[in-house]
């Protein structure tokens, strides 16, 4: 049975991969034949404007201080050319969520620019307060849905799920930064027991490949 489950992670993975290599390859030829729409039709027909779509809105509420320390670690990484570990400095803010208002750390996230080369749309890692959690969670990424191929991702656990494999809680919010609306942003759940536990699955090891010295 687990052989099973392997050989269709392994196929489901090596089909998303490949995919992907040719989306990005050809991304820009494919991108000219489609456009944003202001409505999408869904599969019964009706018509859906996309501002009527009901998601979870986001408010990250930084201070000042913490916000030039963020924006500081942008200009560093900017002239690095990478995020390195020595530049993603943690800072308090708040979450707002609907009427509830968490503790959180945040910080710059992702690797390359294309998480944080925008003037204001960056990519971030969210730590709530121990005691506390968004939806479930305590560690999570938002970041804009390019950097995760916009809808690629979002299929890719949608798969994994539907096969009964283990995964991570991914969906789109709108954010804002001190009430400054961002767009949407894709949410994507950090790595740790409760990732575990939601997959209803027995507590162990959770293994992680470590790309610090690639980027040196």
């Amino acid at each position: 049975m687990k052989l099973k489950k392997f050989i269709k992670f392994s196929l489901i993975a090596g089909v998303s991969f490949c995919c992907g290599v040719l989306l990005y390859k050809y991304k820009s030829d494919i991108s000219k034949y489609f456009s944003t729409p202001d409505e999408i039709v869904s599969a019964s027909g009706k018509v859906i404007s996309l501002s009527d779509i009901d998601i979870d809105t986001l408010n990250l509420v930084v201070s000042e201080d913490n916000y030039n320390i963020l924006a500081d670690n942008r200009k560093t990484a900017i002239a690095a050319g990478t995020l390195r570990k020595e530049f993603r400095d943690k800072v308090g803010a708040k979450l707002v969520v609907g009427g509830d208002s968490l503790k959180v750390k945040i910080r710059l996230k992702g690797d390359r620019p294309d998480h944080w080369d925008d003037e204001k749309k960056w990519s971030f890692r969210v730590e709530v307060k121990k005691g506390q959690a968004y939806n479930g969670m305590r560690v999570f990424n938002v970041q804009k849905p390019k950097t995760r191929g916009n809808l690629d991702e979002w299929a890719f656990h949608e798969l994994l799920d539907h096969h009964g494999l283990v995964n991570i809680r991914y969906y789109f919010v709108n954010l804002r930064m001190n009430g400054e609306d961002l767009g949407i942003y894709a949410l994507e759940e950090f790595f740790d027991k409760r990732l575990i536990e939601d997959n209803k699955q027995r507590s162990g090891v959770v293994f992680k490949l470590s790309t610090a010295k690639y980027w040196y």
